[in-house]
Formats: C-alpha cells, sequence, structure tokens
C-alpha cells in the first residue's frame, strides 16, 4: 500500500528573497530619514542637557577615526583589483566600505550626542553636523551602488558607484577640515600654508596681527582702587587694559570654544560686547563683582573641576592672567579704562629692523642662469625661498667643467652670487679678476686648487667677504697679509706656502 504524501513545506525557516530585500529597504529608509532629522529637528542650540548623553557624545572624537581610515582606504583596493595580485584585495572592498559606511553613521549620531547636549551653537557647528550626515548617507549608498555593481555588472545603476565613493572622499575630507576648525580654530590649516599653495586655492594673504585697540577718552574711568580717573580733553588716547592685557588672554584660552561658529553654554567671548552679556549660567562678567563673576569663578576652580575653564585639556590661563582678570573686574570691568588706570605702561613696540637685501632679485635673470649653467655644465643653486639671499655657485658634481672662462661668462650674475664653492676646480689666478667682480659674495672656497699669491689679491676689494678658504693652495704669507687686518672675515690656510714651517 502506497504511503501518503507528506504536505510540502519550505526547506528553511527563512522569509523568501523578496520580504528581505523589503525589510533591508525599509530599515535602510528609517535610518536614512532618522540621520536627515538629527540636525534639522533637534539643532545644536546651545542648551546643555542629558548628562549621560554628553558622555555618549564625547567617544565623538575616538570614533571619527574609524571611517576616516577605511573610507580612505578602499579606492586602494578598487584600484588594486586591476591586477592579478590584487584581486583578492578587491573582493573584501565591499565590507571595509560597509564598516566604514556603519562608523559614518555612528560618529554622527556621537557628533550630534555631543553638540545637542553638550551646549554647543553656532553656524559651523551645525554646518558640520549636517556635512557628518550627509556623509553617513552617500557612504551607505555607496554601499548599495557596489552590491549592484558586483550583481549585475557596469551596466545598471551601479555605474554611479565610483563617484559616489569619490563624493564620500570628498565629504569625508571637507568635513574632517570642519572639524579641525571646531577644535583649533578657523585659521588652524591654513595659518602657516605656504604662500604658492595659499594662491592657489584662491586665499588671501593672511591677516596682520591687530594692534591693541586704543582707549577712547572717558570723563570718568575707574582705577583699581574704584576711583574715577579723570580724562584729559586734549590728552592724546592711551591703550586700552582691556584690548591690550585681557582680550588676549581670552582669545589664547577662551574664543575657541566661545565664538560666532562655537557658541559653548550660549556664551561668545570674541568682542568686549559679547562677552557682557553672558550665557546660560548667567552674567559672565558682573562689574566691581568677583563672586558674582562667572568667568573669575570658573578660571579660579581646581584644574580638576569639572566646570574649570579652559576645559579639554587646553592650556590656563597663567596666575599672572588670572591677576590680571581679578584687578580688571574689580575695577569695573571697563572696556576703554587705560592702561595708566592700572599703574601700567604699553608694551614698546619691537624694534623695526631693516635687513638689507644680500643680493638682487634672481627671478628676473631666470633665462640667464640657465643658460650659463647649459654652457658649463655647472650649477647656481637659490640659497633660500627668499630671492634676494643670493645664489650659490656649485661645482662639486663636475670640478673640471670650471674654468677662468666659467667665471668670466658670470658677469652678467655677478652681482647674485654669494657663495662660490669653487674647490679642486681648474680655475687660476686668470679667473680671480672675474670673482672679485662678484660684490655680493660672503664666502669663497678655493681649496686645492692652482690659486697664488698673486691672484688673491685682486679679491682685497671684496668688502662683504665673511668667509676665505685657501686650504692647499699657493699663497704666501705676503698673500694673506692683505686680509690680516679684517677681523671680519675668516680665512683657512691650511697646507699653504703660508703654513709652512
Amino acid at each position: 500500500m502506497p504511503s501518503p504524501e507528506l504536505p510540502s513545506r519550505p526547506l528553511s525557516d527563512d522569509p523568501p528573497p523578496q520580504n528581505s530585500r523589503l525589510l533591508a529597504v525599509v530599515l535602510w529608509l528609517i535610518l536614512v530619514g532618522g540621520l536627515a532629522a538629527l540636525p534639522m529637528v533637534w539643532p545644536a542650540d546651545g542648551v546643555e542637557r542629558s548628562t549621560l548623553a554628553q558622555f555618549f557624545g564625547r567617544f565623538h572624537p575616538l570614533v571619527l577615526h574609524f571611517p576616516i581610515a577605511l573610507l580612505a582606504i578602499v579606492p586602494l583596493m578598487e584600484l588594486a583589483g586591476l591586477f592579478e595580485r590584487g584581486r583578492s584585495i578587491r573582493s573584501a572592498a565591499g565590507f571595509v566600505l560597509t564598516l566604514g559606511a556603519i562608523s559614518t553613521v555612528a560618529a554622527s549620531v556621537l557628533g550630534w550626542l555631543l553638540a545637542w547636549a553638550g551646549g554647543y551653537a553656532g553656524d559651523l557647528v551645525n554646518q558640520h553636523m549636517w556635512f557628518g550626515c550627509t556623509l553617513s548617507l552617500v557612504s551607505l549608498l555607496a554601499v548599495l551602488l557596489r552590491r549592484v555593481w558586483t550583481n549585475r555588472g557596469w551596466w545598471s545603476v551601479g555605474v554611479f558607484y565610483l563617484p559616489t565613493l569619490l563624493a564620500a572622499l570628498g565629504l569625508m575630507t571637507w568635513t574632517a577640515h570642519q572639524g579641525g576648525q571646531l577644535t583649533h580654530g578657523e585659521k588652524f590649516l591654513e595659518e602657516h600654508m605656504p604662500a604658492p599653495v595659499r594662491d592657489w586655492l584662491g586665499l588671501p594673504a593672511p591677516a596682520p596681527k591687530k594692534k591693541p585697540v586704543a582707549a577712547a577718552a572717558s570723563h570718568a574711568t575707574p582705577s583699581v582702587s574704584g576711583t574715577a580717573v579723570e580724562s584729559g580733553g586734549t590728552a592724546p588716547a592711551e591703550l586700552s587694559f582691556f584690548h591690550d592685557r585681557i582680550m588676549p588672554a581670552l582669545d589664547r584660552t577662551c574664543v575657541s570654544c566661545h565664538n560666532p561658529n562655537k557658541i559653548k553654554g550660549g556664551l561668545r567671548m570674541d568682542t568686549y560686547a559679547e562677552l557682557m552679556k553672558g550665557g546660560e549660567s548667567g552674567a559672565a562678567v558682573v562689574p566691581g563683582n568677583l563672586e558674582e563673576s562667572e568667568l573669575y569663578r570658573r578660571i579660579t576652580l581646581p584644574h580638576d573641576d569639572e566646570e574649570f575653564m579652559p576645559s579639554g585639556g587646553k592650556k590656563p590661563l597663567s596666575e599672572e592672567e588670572t591677576r590680571l582678570i581679578e584687578q580688571w573686574i574689580k575695577a569695573g570691568a571697563s572696556e576703554t579704562a587705560p592702561l595708566s588706570a592700572f599703574g601700567l605702561k604699553a608694551t614698546p613696540p619691537a624694534p623695526v629692523v631693516v635687513v638689507k637685501p644680500t643680493a638682487p632679485d634672481h627671478r628676473s635673470h631666470a633665462a640667464v642662469i640657465h643658460a650659463w649653467e647649459k654652457a658649463w655644465g655647472l650649477r647656481l643653486v637659490p640659497v633660500s625661498q627668499v630671492p634676494t639671499d643670493g645664489l650659490i655657485l656649485r661645482t662639486a658634481s663636475a670640478p673640471s667643467r670650471c674654468t677662468n672662462e666659467a667665471l668670466a661668462g658670470l658677469a652678467a650674475l655677478a652681482d647674485l652670487v654669494v657663495d662660490a664653492e669653487l674647490a679642486r676646480t681648474r680655475v687660476t689666478d686668470a679667473g680671480m679678476p672675474a670673482l672679485a667682480a662678484c660684490h655680493s659674495l660672503r664666502r669663497i672656497d678655493l681649496t686645492q686648487t692652482a690659486v697664488t699669491s698673486k691672484g688673491v689679491k685682486a679679491l682685497e676689494g671684496l668688502k662683504s667677504l665673511e668667509q676665505l678658504n685657501l686650504t692647499g693652495t699657493g699663497v704666501d704669507e705676503a698673500g694673506l697679509s692683505v686680509f690680516r687686518s679684517r677681523s671680519d672675515l675668516r680665512i683657512y690656510a691650511a697646507h699653504t706656502a703660508a703654513s709652512a714651517p
């Protein structure tokens, strides 16, 4: 008797592939919507909130380095796949990209917690949040596009994978730059940028440091003792104590967290007016009242107190700076009170030292320099990046090519040469007049050349000469006698006729 047929059932309890894909899409849309909502619905508004949220938010600086490293290595892994030996590396690129995208999401959420709950505000803070969340979304999109690319090839929407990956790298670079501005100040990256790079990027030249603001004449300015200091109507304006002594200290320690782009605790300290407005904790400065001045209370707390300022391990105010702030508040916290009201004098400006150029600017002679180098197989190398520091005559790579004729060929460039490296060359006494025409010369090395006392006498007129090396030459004491009276000239004359017993 045949056995009854058993009812058919799925071989696996897993849901059909269609349901899995639908669930993944729904979860992805929820994640995307949540990331987009964070900076929109809950922007950083300068209000401090849950300490637990702040605790988790402070992991943001730790986590943000993971997406930077992971996303940066993905293009290299994809390029490795172009070679036979690198195909196994490319196979892991999807996994690394997924980890990078997940870590961008984690960094964005933690960064939002840090800004939203930590009392931060400002345009740069919110822009940094927006770019961070956008980076997360673009990274997730790159993960999806790469999956389509690997399954269906280039002739699908997967063709947008590489542009999306490059966009993610660009967003990551810009977002990281904004984070650096928030941490170290807006000009941190470009502060010491070389001028050619600055010009190429179209950035303006760095602004000169501002001089302390002069105090305006006032009818009654509080002094340290609390009595009024009468200002004469015709007296010259003095430097303000606030701008000369207080503001530089605040700018160094406080303004990086209390400026228009990053307003910690609702307090700005970049100007006198903003400082006097105070923040969430109340008045930062109460004129004449130290106990009610939140600024003074914070800077005088023990350094391990969580309310001590500046926070984040930044270098605190010095004892002298703290004392000056105390004096200033006691005296009425005036913006315009002059230094004399506090028994101080303005720091005299540093003397202006005019440095005379060592040589003329060599850049306008570029064609002549190149022609001379090509003709003689020698080099004229700038001393430094300053074009008026002169040129060095380099012969070490081919000393036999340096002859009297080569020196004579320098006539059009004579004033540009400040250092002549002529050791072991073929120059003789006949070439010294041409060398003497180089009036900017500071150093001459004639080691082991055929120069004699007769030739070096031609160099007597080089008034800028600081060093003369005659080691191993035929110069005798008679030849050196013309230089003996010069205390500013160092002479090396070992193994010469002058040094012989």
